[in-house]
């Protein structure tokens, strides 16, 4: 979790292009970096949930600038020539087509993203394997639905050098679903063939912003103190 001035991240770039023989086609914001793009209460359009947001996620004003232009951080235009996907609200639901139908979609006041999409929040192994319980799993698959999750395997999914008994119980579980297993670019790119990426409506755009904070006031409510 460091900044990374313009340089030093179209170095990453170039470095990953050279390595892989292509760039990255997705991105997500981490943390507090500063070279974030529309990141903090910038992820709302209105100013009621934007205050909110900073109370929500103590987030000062001015503290993301990858998408301004005339920073020492700013690398919108490059993200919008090389990046085709990133990431932007997460949510407790497994099947992100309950709560974000529209993913991946465009939203017209962020042009240096050309489409941002959703994932499942599961910071570590006990939000992992909460999750990804064998009733969500047979829900998510009973509904045909979609599902990325983003975790960090560093967080506990490995102790002594076991994997934890319940993530490998349900990785198993979904190995044994025979879904349909790909890098999440070919997810979203297959949403977009079926009808989705269209550019939100206002209405769309505040309908998901509230379904994300009401999903961040759940989770303060039941985090212990």
């Amino acid at each position: 979790m460091e900044s990374s001035p313009r340089k030093r991240t179209l170095e990453g770039l170039e470095f990953l292009r050279s390595e892989f023989g292509q760039y990255p086609r997705l991105f997500c914001n981490h943390g507090q970096n500063r070279e974030n793009l529309y990141w903090g209460s910038k992820r709302f359009r209105t100013s009621a949930l934007r205050a909110l947001s900073r109370v929500l996620m103590r987030d000062a004003a001015g503290a993301y600038e990858g998408d301004e232009e005339g920073s020492r951080f700013f690398w919108g235009d490059i993200c919008h020539d090389v990046i085709q996907y990133v990431r932007n609200f997460t949510f407790e639901r497994l099947n992100l087509l309950q709560v974000d139908p529209g993913t991946p979609y465009r939203i017209e006041s962020t042009p240096y993203v050309r489409y941002w999409f959703s994932t499942t929040d599961a910071p570590d192994v006990q939000a992992f394997n909460r999750v990804l319980s064998p009733e969500r799993i047979d829900e998510l698959v009973a509904a045909d639905g979609v599902c990325i999750v983003s975790t960090h395997f560093g967080k506990g999914f490995v102790e002594k050098g076991r994997v934890n008994r319940q993530a490998a119980s349900s990785l198993k579980l979904l190995a044994d679903k025979a879904g349909w297993l790909v890098p999440v670019s070919e997810v979203l790119d297959h949403l977009r063939e079926t009808g989705r990426g269209r550019t939100l409506t206002r209405a769309e755009a505040l309908r998901l912003e509230l379904r994300f904070v009401a999903s961040r006031l759940r989770q303060r409510q039941s985090t212990p103190v």
